[in-house]
């Protein structure tokens, strides 16, 4: 919330939105997408813009960004320090260990201690073999969610003993499971949790994956109930604060999306209490172009999905109990699995691109404003298309990485009003706002999608949007991290500066500094604009940690300003290979007698 001044001077910097740029402020934070236009044909509009900052439309979850994993043995990422590290910025979250893996994975415990994998691929199987999860594999996954301030969701097995249902591509047909739930490997597992291991309990469970092609509503409610009352009989008094372990909680259905018909029957077979509704959404599906991705009829189906399931729960919240207890599903709706797209040969080259930040931003902006309450990219980490991070050992962040950590720092759980308008027609159609209540108490971030090929827009913000003196803004520019790649880049640039991958001085200065600090980032250009003494020798990434202290000086006084000035360097040999990190204090307001509360960890 800045004064209509300090607001004019912010949008002079976003005259002209162009693609493939964010522009991240704070207090007041706008987050811009565009395409890179150029050529004397642009046309220019001015668009006002008004947020009604009191008023709350939507609530979304503090996990709102979380991703998934696949269980591979043959791939465990969980030690990985690197992955750790970037897991652990994108928190809090949700993992949800779970997908195509979680049908055919086999717990080695009761008569299945000592399994091993069985190889059931063929004609109209899954592609992935029958595998098996040790103890162990479920402790090392644990112990990575503690490390990364993440909640894990188990996906149990729904198809045990009937080797695999084959695979889901957008609902069938595919084969009926041939019989009822074998759960006696899972009842195996959860007993173990509830016994002797509760150390091995998750959060939360969840049951099968994408089987709604495989099993009718009916069949998979009864599968939830048995495991509702399997939970209800190891977990009795779930809540007693002297259990050393709760009862995890229960969400489904991970069903693909356009199944309202199934949702419905669902939900009248009586399945037991859900705490969230769970789905699947890869809105571009196997066909995924720049042209798809910048398609506004495209992205808004996604808003389309989510109200017909809201309108499907309302009905049947609506509808008297048939039996005495009533089940009740939470209208909360949470996607556990997303991407741009799920196949074709283009997803591997456009989802790790720059490109895929308008679908991944406008999505997760809209769906905010539709009750979605979380949403799980898929995965972490993988070689595939949809993944935050590349394959290991290098786990090279992709560009979505960076966007959701900008998410994380910036955007608060509040959903608030936003409305455009133009002096004349058409509207500006292709022009996509949304508004937030950031995490810093009292200001606002703004996300702005330009989608329009032959226009840019000058930002108008209304003065009632910002209406109070005194804030200071912070700005962030991404860009392509290769201009002549554009859209297809495969790397970000953040003011200037590629981030293609976590440079050695960012674990130097994260782990330096304790949590009250906060990390900004600047380009070399915006320090030289701001003349900060020193920082425009740095050869590197210049990262400046800004914070707001009480600090004494000699005569004993105290003033409240910008205290510290940090950056980081890397002095890199003939072969660009790192041999030395350091920190460069450029300017420190502290003394002994008060030290400023970021000074406790420097060496």
């Amino acid at each position: 919330s800045v004064d209509e001044g300090v607001a004019k001077s912010i949008m002079s910097l976003v005259t002209k939105l162009r693609s493939v740029e964010f522009l991240l402020c704070a207090t007041v934070a706008i987050i811009c997408l565009a395409e890179v236009v150029a050529g004397e044909n642009v046309l220019h509009q001015e668009v006002r813009i008004e947020i009604n900052a009191s008023q709350t439309i939507g609530l979304i979850s503090p996990a709102y960004v979380s991703f998934n994993f696949e269980f591979t043995p043959s791939e465990d990422y969980t030690a990985s320090d690197k992955l750790r590290f970037l897991a652990g910025h994108l928190g809090p979250s949700y993992l949800r260990l779970g997908g195509n893996s979680a049908d055919v994975t086999v717990y080695a415990v009761g008569k299945e201690t000592h399994c091993k994998p069985h190889n059931n691929s063929g004609p109209g199987t899954h592609p992935l073999p029958e595998q098996c999860m040790s103890v162990e594999d479920l402790r090392r996954m644990l112990d990575f969610t503690h490390a990364t301030n993440s909640q894990l969701i188990f996906d149990l097995n729904e198809y045990y003993g009937y080797g695999s249902p084959g695979e889901d591509l957008g609902g069938g047909p595919r084969p009926p499971r041939p019989g009822p739930l074998n759960a006696s490997n899972m009842v195996d597992l959860l007993t173990l949790m509830a016994t002797t291991h509760p150390d091995l309990t998750p959060p939360y469970l969840t049951l099968g994956n994408e089987l709604a092609s495989n099993l009718s509503p009916e069949v998979s409610a009864r599968d939830f109930r048995m495991l509702a009352d399997v939970l209800t009989q190891l977990w009795p008094q779930h809540g007693n604060s002297t259990q050393q372990s709760t009862r995890p909680g229960l969400l489904g259905v991970d069903f693909w999306w356009q199944n309202t018909s199934w949702l419905q029957g669902f939900l009248k077979a009586n399945p037991p209490p859900l705490e969230a509704l769970t789905w699947h959404l890869y809105l571009l599906n196997e066909s995924v172009t720049i042209e798809r991705i910048l398609d506004p009829a495209i992205l808004d189906t996604a808003a389309q999905y989510a109200a017909a399931y809201q309108q499907v729960l309302r009905g049947a919240a609506s509808q008297p109990c048939a039996t005495d207890a009533c089940a009740t599903v939470s209208p909360r709706l949470w996607i556990t699995e997303t991407g741009v797209g799920w196949g074709g040969r283009a997803l591997d080259q456009l989802a790790p691109s720059y490109a895929d930040g308008f679908w991944f931003l406008d999505q997760l902006s809209l769906l905010a404003h539709h009750d979605v309450v979380v949403q799980h990219r898929h995965a972490l980490a993988c070689s595939w298309g949809p993944c935050f991070i590349g394959p290991g050992p290098s786990f090279r962040p992709r560009p979505d990485y960076w966007t959701a950590v900008l998410w994380k720092q910036l955007v608060g759980q509040h959903v608030v009003p936003v409305a455009k308008t133009t002096p004349g027609p058409p509207g500006a159609p292709l022009l996509r706002v949304y508004a937030f209540c950031g995490k810093a108490p009292g200001s606002i971030v703004m996300v702005v999608v330009n989608l329009d090929r032959t226009v840019s827009y000058a930002l108008d913000v209304a003065p009632t949007t910002l209406n109070r003196t005194g804030n200071t803004h912070e700005v962030f520019w991404l860009t392509p991290g290769n201009v002549t790649e554009g859209l297809a880049s495969s790397s970000i640039a953040l003011n200037g500066t590629m981030h293609r991958s976590v440079h050695p001085c960012m674990h130097a200065l994260l782990s330096m500094f304790n949590a009250a600090c906060q990390l900004r980032f600047y380009s070399r250009s915006y320090c030289r604009r701001k003349s900060y003494a020193g920082i425009t020798r740095l050869p590197m990434i210049v990262c400046i940690l800004r914070s707001r202290s009480r600090c004494g000086g000699d005569g004993g006084s105290e003033d409240t300003q910008d205290c510290v000035f940090l950056s980081a360097i890397a002095r890199r040999d003939e072969n660009n290979v790192a041999r030395r990190c350091a920190v460069d204090v450029i300017r420190l307001c502290s003394t002994v007698a008060h030290p400023h509360p970021c000074m406790r960890c420097v060496g």
